[in-house]
């Protein structure tokens, strides 16, 4: 009760998980403060005060190599919980998550329990690196070092160049004969290879005959590698 021309001061104490949404005096609506003044009353007064649950923005972002769920901006009421999914795309991985700017071990999963404040997270990925090894057989050099690393998807592409004497004698790619090529490509490279190059010793061959009498030793078609000498007795 309030006597005639008093003022009443009015003071709305919501829960933590609710805010004020409307004031209505007599019907008629007057704000959303937490606090309101009759002045000077002269008559019964009614006052209703609406209350509405208090919800926080989430704001969720991917760096490329993935995706998060739920994405963007998500509005969550106070006292709830959620949880992000965080999935690489093909060749990538999630390698941290950073939560209201805290950086965060790499996981799939991430929940926000009894949410009473604004949040943000982020997944951040990169793309796989692989090892690409190459071993030098004989006497020859390639293009690359003996251990390269690749991003996924990216290719290599590498030269062979054999010393005096000596020819590239065959290209083996993860244990398979490609070729006796002296340049090779490794294309989408999306696990870790192993090139062996190896290098054989020129060989030719030299034909031995005689014409008239006499004799020659040896004689005939004969294999002499690059750099050898042969000698010839001729009787």
């Amino acid at each position: 009760q309030v006597l005639y021309g008093d003022s009443l001061v009015l003071t709305f104490v919501a829960d933590d998980c609710s805010e004020v949404d409307s004031i209505w005096v007599d019907g008629m609506y007057v704000g959303s403060t937490t606090n309101y003044t009759l002045q000077q009353i002269s008559q019964n007064m009614n006052v209703r005060v609406v209350l509405k649950e208090r919800s926080y923005l989430i704001v969720a972002h991917a760096a490329v190599g993935g995706t998060i769920s739920p994405d963007d901006s998500t509005e969550v009421i106070c006292g709830q919980d959620i949880t992000y999914n965080m999935l690489p795309e093909a060749g990538y991985q999630l390698t941290a998550i950073v939560v209201d700017g805290d950086t965060l071990p790499a996981n799939s999963t991430y929940a926000f329990t009894d949410v009473r404040a604004t949040h943000t997270i982020e997944a951040l990925f990169e793309r796989n690196a692989y090892v690409v090894t190459t071993e030098i057989v004989g006497n020859g050099t390639a293009s690359v070092p003996n251990v390269v690393t690749v991003l996924w998807g990216d290719s290599l592409s590498m030269e062979f160049y054999p010393t005096d004497c000596y020819e590239v004698d065959s290209v083996i790619v993860n244990g398979i004969y490609v070729g006796n090529m002296s340049a090779y490509t490794l294309y989408n490279i999306t696990d870790n290879q192993d090139v062996r190059i190896v290098f054989g010793l020129l060989e030719y061959e030299v034909n031995v005959s005689t014409i008239g009498g006499g004799n020659c030793s040896p004689s005939g078609n004969i294999a002499v590698y690059c750099g050898d000498s042969l000698p010839i007795t001729m009787s």
